[in-house]
């Protein structure tokens, strides 16, 4: 049970939403770890972009100069949050045969939960379970995406159109050419057997991604820079450095471990929720002939230029509320926010998948 005590009959004003909920997930994602979150975006804004010019100086020319007229490189951006909304019910006789029936009152109060044990239980429940889908729509959501994209078809679309998530920002970047791309070509294989990389292809990918990124990134230093990288390419540059551990380096990681890995100095985070996604909504075929749609995945970024938009609509102070309904016998729970993604600047981002 999380240590976080729920109140009961509870109707909490957005401020105190927040506070409840969502901030307990990111601490449980490291969501502000990994981006830049802005809250109070709540309608759709305008963000606008400028390059400096280059080449304003010369030589003196005296009187009457000619003056230089450069051209300052104007761009333009909207957040446009999305209204997501989070649900439970909970019926009592789901309780039976379980150590939470004990918590049931007596008589016709019965299938009334709220202020039992089991109600907190359930309303602890809702962190976890709220930062993994927050996590989930932030890096694979897809508001176009259709029911052949997915395992289950149809009826799943409706849990990954909620926004454009970080991932379907990055092939729209790459396809305009902002983005560079390192292919990883075991993605393409007809067979799960076949998509599984190898330690020194796990080397190739990061060393791919790394030396892909545009000049402009890579002038940057790379303590700003983090790897997010599927579990495999984390594992595969471990093995690859225990197959090299004749390095100085790699032999005090084998001896003195580490929390996290680093290629070229830059942390490796892997993101789990993305393979636990891929796996289980994005997986074609059977038998010996399944694929996951690009199951190994890296990209490379400048922290704050991910970015992730996270409140509640000020419009609706009510954004979480739990009541019972009596005529149905049921505990209805309902959490609603307002979130949205952003790739700032899309030359800061290099990408593998």
């Amino acid at each position: 049970m999380s240590v976080i005590q729920a109140p009961h009959n509870l109707t909490f004003n957005a401020k105190e939403a927040t506070e409840y909920i969502w901030l307990p997930a990111m601490a449980l994602t490291n969501l502000e770890d990994w981006f830049k979150v802005l809250t109070g975006v709540n309608t759709k804004t305008q963000v606008a972009f400028a390059q400096r010019p280059s080449k304003i100086t010369q030589r003196d020319q005296g009187c009457d100069p000619v003056f230089n007229d450069p051209r300052i490189l104007r761009s333009e951006k909207f957040w446009d949050p999305q209204a997501v909304e989070a649900t439970l019910k909970q019926c009592y006789t789901d309780l039976f045969g379980t150590f939470h029936e004990r918590t049931l009152r007596p008589g016709t109060d019965r299938p009334n939960i709220e202020g039992t044990d089991s109600e907190k239980v359930i309303l602890d429940a809702m962190i976890p379970a709220s930062a993994e889908d927050l996590l989930r729509m932030v890096w694979l959501s897809d508001r176009d995406i259709i029911g052949s994209s997915l395992t289950a078809g149809a009826g799943d679309v409706k849990n990954y159109n909620q926004v454009n998530g970080l991932w379907k920002k990055a092939i729209v970047a790459v396809a305009s050419g902002r983005t560079p791309r390192y292919v990883i070509a075991k993605n393409a294989a007809s067979t799960t057997a076949g998509q599984l990389i190898t330690p020194d292809d796990a080397y190739a990918i990061l060393t791919g991604v790394y030396y892909g990124q545009k000049l402009v990134m890579k002038q940057r230093a790379d303590k700003e820079k983090r790897f997010f990288v599927t579990r495999n390419v984390n594992e595969g540059y471990f093995q690859w450095l225990v197959t090299n551990k004749q390095l100085e380096s790699n032999r005090a990681l084998l001896t003195d471990g580490s929390d996290v890995l680093k290629f070229m100095g830059i942390r490796l985070e892997i993101v789990d929720v993305v393979d636990t996604y891929l796996a289980a909504d994005f997986t074609f075929g059977s038998g010996a002939n399944t694929t996951i749609t690009n199951p190994t995945r890296v990209m490379l970024a400048i922290r704050d230029n991910l970015q992730v938009s996270l409140d509640t609509p000020t419009t609706n102070p009510v954004v979480f509320d739990s009541w019972y309904e009596r005529k149905e016998k049921r505990w209805y729970a309902d959490a609603m926010y307002m979130l949205d993604t952003q790739i700032a600047i899309e030359e800061y981002i290099s990408v593998g998948y």
